[in-house]
């Protein structure tokens, strides 16, 4: 197998340690919360267990002599004799965090970490729940099998065995028939499948984790060898019968097996003398009290002894997934994107008596599911991005001696992979801002007459095309005037300025703003909120700052669910096209006479069947129709719902079409401009403008000097 393709497979692996990690965070947390089931036990051991086999795979010594250690104590939680309290759920996340850091060593992402404490507190796990001592290094180092000769080739280390007398045994047939079954060693015979090799398993590997665990190698099986002018490098024509400690727990045996093709030969036993009727007993009986598991093609799942049923099942539903470059669903994306494209240049040169003779609509409807499927393809739960917040939280506990209680809502709403990918920095940066800055001390939070353990929310949701991150606490609360002193230090606002309380909350997100009189770890040098709103923007999205004094703040981002396409309406305004996103309008209105009036020089509402709504002239926002100012008769008003101030009009000069359109980013090419998130190409190869609703909402409101206090009227 040549490099390259050595460094495809161990990418893979790193990719699943990823999904493995978060498999047994998100499992450990459960049980450190004290709720954690059988299942949940089981899955957190198969993650690890994943890991740890691909770590002994890939010469990852590191995290493979941790990962084992970890899946000691997790099977003995699995078995009950470790309890799967609240309190061994707290240790095991601490030793999951220097499991994190050894894979992420592993990937090269960080130094090696130091895992002595953690490995110390396994340890004492273990021997609580009444295991002997672990092997030491200098054993579990002598364990490791010979190295390889000049040829690649690792030399079969063959010892005598008495299989009737092992060592210290009685030779008295009687004694050694008492004996307990752990004091008797196991007896291991693998013969891997003929096309093995040819399918990319390595059975030399398994070996070696056998070896590791203690196993030596006692005889090869190379009867079916053929003549080297007769042999196929890429078969598999040798079997190895190997012996173990019978200290060893089968459990651990069996999942050295695990992702042994069906078809090989495994057979793990006890060391029992051959008497005539033991001998009888263990043909008669291959599942009693010998502990014999043989795996056949009838039964996979037979070496685990548990039924197959479902494990043929499981194999039948991965069999029908595979894994996927992302860069080619990036391609696939952008053909997507120029499909679209080009229907639409079909649409506007062709009148429309001709749609119909070269199935326009039916194209249409053929690039719309397309484009669906690819899109579904792309996106992904958010937890993916949620994950990494547990870890944070407890990080930062450790730090700042806070109390923290996480809440996490909505993880399983899907958002397009480009965005979940970029989200993970903003979110990190509010987290901390809201454990450092937000949450009081437990002394300070009892004295408020407050929980002294404060609570942080995390929470999710889809509305429209637009998905709804955010952030929030029960702390103190933004202290303005103390922010707004903050400002005037260093020189963001006048000391003279006057300023909403909107506008000072928004000035922590101000390039070098900080209320830490200190500069940590976590804050102090100004940049987190900085990065976020930055972030955000980059998106298409924007971050919107709640806060109550003495109560807590919220941090919402609003990001589209997608990057690629959306749906819209062609508008003109004094000539020019722009885009307003389908997912924000409700319904479009020619105003009759007086149906639009003016409550202030800056102030207009439309009646809309008894209900008023505030108006937006977006030609005014832009600074168009200086010289020719339209009156709503003339116009057209689409009401669109806003995030921000639930309904209102917007009046532009008219309405073009509605088309599927493909987003182009401005911040690639100029700088994200307030009230456009992004350009598209049209038919005729036009450049039209995208509208930021919300953006032009907060625009309007400035503009007004107030806010609109009509929300949610329209029926």
């Amino acid at each position: 197998m040549s490099n390259n393709e050595l460094d495809e497979i161990q990418a893979i692996f790193f990719e699943e340690c990823t999904e493995g990690l978060a498999t047994a965070e998100a499992g450990l947390s459960a049980m450190a919360s004290g709720d954690a089931s059988q299942d949940v036990i089981a899955g957190v051991f198969r993650a690890v267990h994943s890991i740890k086999g691909g770590a002994g795979a890939f010469g990852h010594d590191a995290l493979l002599a941790f990962s084992h250690a970890f899946e000691n104590v997790l099977d003995k939680v699995r078995a009950g004799d470790i309890p799967a309290n609240a309190e061994i759920g707290q240790r095991l996340l601490a030793a999951f965090d220097v499991l994190a850091d050894h894979v992420n060593a592993a990937i090269g992402r960080c130094d090696m970490p130091d895992d002595h404490q953690a490995r110390t507190m396994l340890d004492s796990l273990l021997e609580a729940a009444g295991r002997d001592a672990p092997i030491a290094e200098a054993d579990r180092t002598a364990a490791v099998a010979p190295e390889a000769d000049d040829f690649g080739f690792v030399p079969v280390v063959a010892t005598s065995l008495d299989f009737d007398t092992p060592d210290g045994a009685d030779p008295d047939a009687a004694a050694l028939a008492d004996r307990e079954a752990d004091d008797r060693p196991w007896i291991i015979t693998f013969s891997p499948s003929r096309a093995a090799m040819a399918n990319g398993a390595e059975p030399l590997l398994l070996i070696r984790e056998l070896e590791r665990m203690g196993a030596s190698v006692v005889a090869a099986d190379a009867d079916t060898l053929p003549p080297l002018r007769e042999l196929d490098p890429e078969q598999s024509y040798i079997g190895w019968t190997l012996t173990i400690s019978g200290a060893v727990d089968q459990s651990e045996i069996e999942e050295c097996f695990d992702f042994v093709a069906p078809d090989s030969r495994v057979e793990y036993r006890r060391n029992v003398p051959e008497t005539p009727d033991r001998s009888d007993a263990v043909e008669a009986d291959p599942a009693g009290s010998t502990g014999l598991h043989l795996v056949s093609d009838a039964d996979p799942a037979a070496r685990t002894g548990g039924t197959s049923t479902a494990d043929i099942k499981a194999a039948e539903t991965a069999s029908q997934t595979i894994r996927i470059d992302v860069t080619r669903l990036d391609m696939l994306l952008n053909l997507v994107g120029e499909l679209v494209i080009r229907n639409s240049i079909l649409t506007d040169r062709l009148p429309p008596e001709e749609h119909e003779k070269v199935e326009l609509p039916q194209l249409g409807r053929l690039t719309r599911e397309i484009q669906d499927n690819v899109m579904s393809l792309r996106a992904q739960p958010i937890r993916q991005a949620f994950s990494r917040v547990p870890r944070i939280v407890r990080e930062l506990c450790a730090t700042t001696e806070k109390q923290v209680n996480l809440e996490v809502q909505g993880e399983t709403t899907e958002v397009d992979k480009s965005v979940i990918e970029k989200i993970g920095e903003p979110l990190t940066h509010m987290i901390r801002n809201a454990i450092d800055h937000g949450l009081e001390s437990p002394d300070e939070r009892a004295a408020a007459g407050k929980n002294p353990i404060g609570t942080v929310r995390l929470s999710a949701e889809q509305k429209g095309a637009r998905i709804v991150i955010r952030v929030s606490d029960d702390g103190r609360g933004i202290d303005r005037e103390r922010v707004r002193q903050k400002a005037i230090e260093k020189g963001i606002i006048g000391a003279d300025a006057s300023l909403s309380d909107d506008e000072i909350d928004n000035l922590i997100c101000a390039p070098g703003f900080s209320t830490a009189e200190t500069i940590s770890n976590i804050s102090g040098r100004g940049v987190g909120m900085d990065v976020v709103r930055t972030n955000v923007e980059a998106l298409g999205g924007r971050i919107d700052i709640f806060s109550t004094p003495g109560q807590g703040t919220s941090f919402t981002m609003v990001l589209p669910l997608t990057l690629a396409i959306l749906d819209g309406m062609i508008v003109q305004l004094a000539g020019q096209r722009y885009v307003v996103p389908l997912s924000h309008v409700i319904e479009s209105i020619s105003p009759q006479p007086g149906q639009v009036k003016a409550l202030s020089p800056r102030s207009e509402v439309i009646d809309l069947r008894g209900n008023y709504v505030p108006v937006c002239r977006v030609s005014d926002l832009f600074g168009l129709h200086a010289n020719d100012r339209r009156s709503p008769e003339e116009s057209l008003v689409i009401i669109v719902e806003s995030e921000i101030a639930g309904c209102i009009g917007l009046m532009v000069d008219s309405i073009d079409d509605r088309r599927e359109l493909v987003v182009k980013s401005l911040d690639q090419h100029l700088y994200p401009i307030s009230g456009l998130s992004g350009a598209t190409i049209l038919g005729d190869g036009s450049i039209a403008l995208i509208l930021d609703i919300d953006a032009l909402v907060s625009s309007a409101q400035a503009a007004g000097g107030s806010k609109f206090t009509l929300k949610g009227v329209a029926a």
